[in-house]
């Protein structure tokens, strides 16, 4: 069932010269999680409010459990949506207590009804304990908690999250997503959030809208963003990325790196790609025939792994850069190491070799580790 569908949805605000949202389409079925991902100034919030109802479409429209809340000269009121919100800073009401807090949406529940839903709000979101107390007595996850607990107390459909975990800090942020995400699923709703964080979206999100300048350039499963990315743009900010121009060939690519094994859909030879390969999709090989020489010019411990900085010389006498991940515990002694591509690592992008604006590499800020 469609709990929710965007119809070529577009926004365009007075002040500005250019869109803030750009005919994005989506739609979400019951009990999915979707992330609306994207940088400073990519619409995700604009997007999000139009599903709220706090802003109007220029064009486009919005159904939400199959009514037309949006366009066509059609508006519904946000309070009459059906539609539950947790706002960034939780927007809690600080002179009621917690309970008070959840009893906000309950007016039209009969007295022994609602103290039951509350109840069971408490149990679900973990805050059994917390009733009596303000919001200033909380910490930030308690009032996560308290906030989704009062958007999820009149039953809505579909919660709206809008940076959600922007205010906690991030050792606190990786144990609130996981509970967030639990209470979600075990109260059946479906959610839209938005983020910035690539990890917040990964953990989150069954799947992924990925914005950027207003236009929706890829959604899908994480997997499909980080393993599948479209172009460069996405592939570097789900993380740090080796670019690399190809010919194809009769033999497989032919890169600075020498000649890399292709499987996929059949291409013209000659055509000019851009490839995508992943630090984790190189294999660290004894020498041997087919191997990649290169020169260690960096190590760095990173932990969870080992990342290497080596330059390869190229047929042109030049260096191409390459970044590879080990496990930590790989020993790679001397100045020289030899690798390989996994065949399933290799992903061509659509951008052209001609496009790419930047280095050897793409990465962002906000991708995973």
């Amino acid at each position: 069932m469609s709990i929710l569908f965007l119809n070529e949805v577009s926004k365009v605000f007075r002040s500005s010269q250019g869109y803030a949202v750009k005919c994005v389409s989506l739609e979400l079925e019951k009990g999915e999680i979707m992330a609306l991902l994207g940088e400073s100034g990519s619409g995700k919030t604009t997007l999000l409010r139009m599903i709220a109802g706090f802003e109007k479409p220029t064009s486009g429209s919005v159904i939400l459990y199959g009514r037309k809340v949006s366009g066509d000269g059609i508006f519904i009121e946000p309070e009459k949506r059906g539609v539950g919100i947790v706002f960034q800073d939780y927007a809690l009401f600080p002179h009621l207590r917690v309970k008070e807090n959840m009893e906000f949406g309950l007016k039209k529940f009969t007295p022994g009804a609602k103290c039951e839903r509350i109840r069971q709000l408490m149990e679900l979101t973990g805050t059994s304990s917390l009733g009596s107390r303000y919001p200033h007595e909380l910490s930030g996850g308690q009032k996560q908690r308290i906030a989704l607990a009062r958007a999820l107390a009149p039953g809505p459909d579909l919660i709206l999250f809008d940076e959600p975990f922007s205010s906690i800090d991030s050792v606190l942020k990786n144990q609130m997503r996981k509970e967030i995400k639990g209470i979600l699923k075990r109260s059946g709703a479906t959610a839209v959030f938005v983020t910035h964080d690539t990890r917040d979206a990964m953990v989150m999100a069954d799947r992924i809208c990925m914005l950027r300048k207003g236009e929706n350039i890829q959604t899908g499963t994480p997997d499909e963003l980080y393993n599948f990315p479209h172009n460069a743009y996405v592939a570097g900010f789900f993380g740090r990325t080796n670019l690399i121009r190809a010919e194809i060939t009769g033999e497989g690519l032919k890169t600075g790196l020498g000649i890399l094994p292709y499987k996929g859909e059949k291409r013209r030879e000659g055509e000019k790609v851009l490839l995508s390969i992943r630090p984790e999709n190189f294999v660290m090989k004894n020498k041997e025939d087919g191997c990649i020489c290169g020169n260690i010019v960096d190590r760095s411990f990173m932990g969870e792994y080992s990342e290497l900085i080596c330059h390869v010389v190229t047929g042109k006498g030049e260096n191409e850069e390459v970044v590879i991940k080990i496990p930590p515990d790989e020993s790679c002694e001397g100045k020289k190491c030899y690798f390989k591509p996994r065949k399933k690592g290799i992903r061509i992008l659509s951008d052209k070799p001609g496009e790419l604006q930047k280095g050897n590499h793409a990465d962002n800020n906000n991708s995973p580790t």
